[in-house]
């Protein structure tokens, strides 16, 4: 398996057309795509929370980026729906937290031409899947 990290930031008023903002974003993380890109990225890490670092040091060095949200895309997953008698019907995911103060992580997933997206949070943040689910179904009109 291989894990690859990658961060862009928007301002809330940058929001504008949700195409624009998607292509964009995709441009901003394609370098941490790459062989290189991901090496670089564990090779920051590293230098941020020592080997023998613990989680706790770990969440706080994370958590003080203070994101909004963070989103874990597992893209179009490349596996058949069906294997003999056996059909799959969902994938969803992932469904992570760091326990960073305040975090939002959407985990999405492509498969057999559905995006599924869920969403973990504290208990006292309120859901906000309905209005997203709203805005992209406004967005593929």
């Amino acid at each position: 398996m291989l894990v690859r990290a990658a961060a862009t930031t928007y301002a809330l008023h940058e929001a504008g057309d949700f195409w624009a903002l998607a292509r964009r974003t995709n441009a901003a993380v394609v370098a941490a795509r790459s062989s290189e890109g991901v090496i670089r990225s564990f090779a920051a890490m590293e230098a941020c929370v020592p080997k023998r670092g613990d989680s706790q040091l770990a969440c706080g060095y994370f958590g003080a980026f203070q994101y909004d949200a963070v989103l874990s895309n597992l893209g179009a997953l490349p596996i058949p729906a069906q294997v003999g008698a056996l059909r799959l019907k969902a994938v969803w995911g992932t469904a992570v937290q760091g326990r960073f103060v305040h975090e939002r992580v959407f985990g999405a997933a492509s498969f057999d031409g559905r995006l599924r997206i869920v969403q973990t949070s504290p208990k006292v943040m309120l859901s906000i899947l309905e209005p997203l689910r709203e805005k992209l179904a406004q967005a593929c009109e």
